[in-house]
């Protein structure tokens, strides 16, 4: 049966240790049989001859062609990993007949088709990724059957319709990712059901709807994850997902209105992403309470006037502060300089006042640093080669601020120390001298443009 899956590659493997030679297939490289397996390791679901094979893996291993149909002749089989391979056409009927199989990792190939439904008969499956394909078509139904199944792997592929409301009958689920297909419809009430979810990834698809309420209930979440869809109404009350990392609801068309209070409550929080979800009013101080914090994105959020608020200098593990376009303003408070760990400061396109504060070149592990078009004035920080990772310098555009200069004076000889920078943007000002000899060492200058 071995022999059947080398044929059916159209080029040779990268390795083909044992293949093809009078040597037993258990000797075959990316072959296991149960007598490979230690004792502490073997499933003693069933008896396994000593020669059975129980683990295919051939990733990485140029395989290139379809999987052929005879894989079903592998009655122990419970391991198949071909991923990153050149593999094409549909999953042949074979495969979803392979009833001792708990690991298939299809990954980053090219196959194509439709799923069958016959995939509801894997009731041993564990762990099915088939990301980075080609499939077309609708999840089938037939997947609530999947009785053993934890991570089920979708994205990057080119699935449309909805997601079954069958998927709530998996009990075991832990994760679903279906990133970047061509999904609608709603997101499923039934997801309630799924008491160990705790990954659920839907981005870039065109989901619509409002997020089920009854999503705050499932108690083991800890990554939500829906931007870039097409969601509706109000965002339901998810205060009691105490576990959660991630909340990633970005770009969607969500009703209007403030960042709920209970989002300052989930203090296990990392990942807060709420670009463009029509979000108002100003930020409140209790962001402070979110210290586990390391990306904070609420860009394009228009209405969110008011300054920043002097808390968010507590969060000592932010590394990256997204807020262009949110309609905040004020003057830049010094102790931003204490977020030792940001690499993306983006303050551009709002209302902004005051000079840049010197002491933001501490900041010595910033790579986008974007103000421009607000209304700063004074000076670029003198010091500004401390900031030896900085790539992006953006301060154009600073003259509709109450000193109607915008950022004045020379640009610092100590820029060229930047030796990262690509783009350096400062037109729109009222900058004045030479442009210093020292940005001669800037190798990685893409974009400059000071006038």
């Amino acid at each position: 049966a071995a022999l059947t899956v080398y044929f059916s590659a159209n080029e040779p493997f990268n390795n083909e240790d044992g293949w093809l030679t009078e040597a037993s297939v258990c000797q075959w490289v990316g072959i296991q049989c149960q007598a490979d397996i230690p004792p502490d390791r073997r499933r003693r679901l069933q008896q396994i001859p000593a020669n059975g094979v129980v683990e295919i893996n051939l990733a990485d291993q140029n395989y290139e062609g379809v999987l052929p149909e005879e894989l079903n002749l592998f009655p122990f089989l419970e391991t198949l990993d071909v991923s990153n391979n050149g593999i094409t056409g549909p999953l042949p009927t074979a495969f979803y007949l392979i009833n001792s199989l708990r690991f298939a990792l299809l990954d980053n190939n090219k196959i194509s088709g439709q799923l069958s439904g016959l995939i509801g008969n894997m009731k041993q499956l564990v762990r099915f990724t088939i990301s980075n394909n080609e499939l077309t078509g609708n999840l089938p139904t037939a997947i609530g059957g999947m009785d053993s199944i934890e991570v089920l792997w979708f994205y990057g592929n080119s699935l449309t319709g909805p997601i079954p409301t069958e998927i709530g009958q998996l009990q075991n689920l832990k994760t679903l990712d279906v990133l970047g297909n061509e999904m609608s419809g709603a997101i499923p009430a039934e997801i309630r059901n799924m008491p160990n979810l705790e990954a659920l990834f839907l981005p870039k698809n065109q989901f619509t709807g409002a997020i089920p309420a009854d999503l705050g209930t499932n108690p083991n979440l800890v990554v939500l994850a829906l931007e870039e869809n097409s969601l509706t109404g109000d965002i339901p009350d998810l205060g009691n997902l105490v576990n959660l990392i991630q909340l990633r609801l970005s770009n969607n068309n969500f009703n209007a209105g403030p960042i709920p209070d209970w989002v300052y409550g989930l203090q296990q929080l990392e990942n807060l992403g709420l670009t463009a979800t029509q979000r108002t009013g100003p930020l409140a101080e209790q962001v402070g309470n979110l210290q586990m914090l390391t990306k904070l994105h609420l860009n394009g959020n228009v209405n969110m006037a008011g300054n920043l608020p002097g808390s968010i200098v507590n969060l000592g593990r932010l590394e990256e502060l997204r807020l262009a376009a949110s309609g905040m303003g004020g003057n830049l408070n010094p102790q931003l300089a204490n977020l030792g760990n940001l690499q993306v400061l983006e303050l551009n396109n709002n209302f902004f006042v005051g000079p840049i504060p010197e002491a933001l070149v501490n900041l010595v592990n910033l790579r986008i640093f974007n103000l421009q078009v607000n209304g700063l004035s004074g000076p670029i920080p003198q010091n500004i080669g401390n900031m030896q990772a900085l790539e992006s310098f953006r301060i154009e555009g600073n003259l509709n601020g109450p000193s109607e200069f915008g950022i004045v004076g020379k640009i610092p000889d100590s820029i060229g120390q930047c030796r990262n920078l690509v783009t350096f943007t400062a037109f729109d000002n009222t900058l004045t001298g030479q442009i210093p000899a020292s940005m001669g060492a800037l190798d990685q200058l893409v974009t400059f443009d000071p006038e």
